[in-house]
């Protein structure tokens, strides 16, 4: 049986929405998860993965990827 799976796909930059459909994301997701999970996904350009970058980890530069834990309750 899968995993229950709550996912919010957001696109910064509506151009690359094509290029990620939200069934494909979930799968993969999905296939990484051992148990329940609800996770987020920002598709950003690289001027906002930049700004992020340099706030959060206090890096001036572009990444790739950006994970914050959840804390819940």
């Amino acid at each position: 049986m899968k995993p229950e799976l709550q996912l919010s796909l957001q696109f910064a930059d509506r151009t690359h929405r094509a290029l990620l459909p939200r069934h494909r994301v979930a799968r993969w997701m999905r296939a990484a998860l051992e148990a329940p999970a609800q996770i987020a996904v920002r598709i950003v350009g690289e001027a906002e993965g930049r700004t992020l970058n340099r706030e959060w980890r206090g890096k001036d530069y572009a990444t790739n990827v950006l994970s914050f834990p959840a804390e819940i309750p």
